[in-house]
């Protein structure tokens, strides 16, 4: 490992998180802290095309560099991306950054700033640091016992630049294009005034999917008990996931109108309470401070459950959880969450709010 710098020594920095939602979520607290420990700090972050869009508005945030992911899927070309991926290396090693943080801990983050010859680059060690970040990474964190939840690992990053116990702040700015829209999109609700309820049933694993029937026995309940308007929320290829939902329960809930990430998180941001798994818009819910009930199988919520107080993260008491995997033959963690436990959960929830 190289020599470690002072804080004086970095003026430019580069951030990599490449993906996804709740992650680049997570890798807000770390900028914010960075230009609060060092105003004049330049900061540029690394992301795919697709997510771009949720840095548009942090004014900590310098500079966003894009990968044109959706564009090398789409061309199909080798040969095309080989080249593409040329310029972007160029790119950042004209822009004579000092250091790197790598938020992500894998091979395709840490790449990056290690072909781009920047001279400190900070990364995970330990189990964090994935498949060959560990190498291409030449000054590597382990983050301590006390560092749970993914946030504080990302901010343990910044110890060896003389941040130390910074203030977390995962706020979403607002975006005023997105919020006129998504008033547009739920003007026919206007007249219901109705506290609004979110339910999310899709996640990219099916370990973090609780089960269909479970959320409209939910969504049903949440109605008829608190008088919340329950809507169903989806995401690109969740469609048919929400409209399963939507079809097993009683009239009064709506579909979520499609909807980019902006306009997702001003949909949430007008919300009153968010029951989803361990997905991105969760994330969104618990940084906007809405309250969230958080669903978990596979996944760790010590690790990924919504950050700071005022949310409920449930989970069953089965031996093989949190197991990581993104599929399983019987589900237990999920099912053994029955509506009733569930309902049983957030009354006390709500009540103590």
């Amino acid at each position: 490992m190289t020599a470690t710098p002072t804080s004086s020594q970095i003026h430019r920095i580069l951030i990599l998180r490449l993906s996804a939602v709740g992650d680049i979520i997570h890798g807000l607290p770390v900028v914010r802290a960075l230009k609060h420990h060092k105003p004049r700090m330049h900061i540029a972050w690394l992301v795919e095309d697709r997510y771009s869009c949720l840095l548009k508005n942090v004014r900590e945030v310098d500079e966003i560099i894009q990968i044109p992911r959706r564009e090398w899927k789409a061309s199909g070309s080798l040969v095309q991306t080989i080249r593409q991926a040329r310029l972007i290396r160029y790119l950042l090693w004209e822009k004579k950054f000092d250091a790197s943080l790598d938020l992500q801990g894998l091979t395709k983050s840490a790449l990056w700033p290690w072909w781009a010859g920047i001279p400190f680059r900070i990364g995970f060690g330990g189990v964090d640091g994935r498949e060959l970040s560990r190498f291409l990474n030449n000054h590597r964190i382990k983050p301590d016992h006390r560092c749970r939840n993914v946030v504080d690992r990302n901010l343990a990053l910044l110890g060896p630049l003389g941040v130390l116990q910074p203030k977390v702040d995962l706020s979403l700015p607002p975006d005023p294009l997105a919020a006129q829209s998504i008033g547009q999109k739920l003007h026919p609700l206007s007249g219901m005034n109705k506290p609004l309820a979110l339910l999310q049933p899709g996640a990219g694993w099916e370990t973090k999917r609780w089960p269909l029937e479970y959320f409209s026995k939910l969504g049903d309940w949440l109605m008829e008990r608190f008088g919340y308007q329950v809507m169903i929320l989806w995401g690109p290829g969740e469609k048919a996931m929400a409209e399963s939902v939507f079809t097993g329960m009683k009239s009064g809930c709506v579909l979520a109108p499609e909807t980019d990430l902006l306009e997702l998180i001003e949909l949430i941001r007008r919300s009153s309470l968010f029951v989803g798994g361990d997905t991105g818009p969760m994330h969104m819910a618990a940084a906007l401070g809405v309250p969230t009930v958080a669903i978990f199988g596979g996944s760790d919520p010590e690790r990924n459950g919504p950050y700071g107080p005022g949310h409920l993260v449930l989970t069953a008491p089965v031996e093989c959880r949190p197991c990581w995997k993104a599929h399983c033959d019987h589900l237990s963690c999920l099912r053994k969450l029955t509506p009733e436990r569930v309902m049983e959960k957030i009354e006390t929830y709500l009540g103590n709010r």
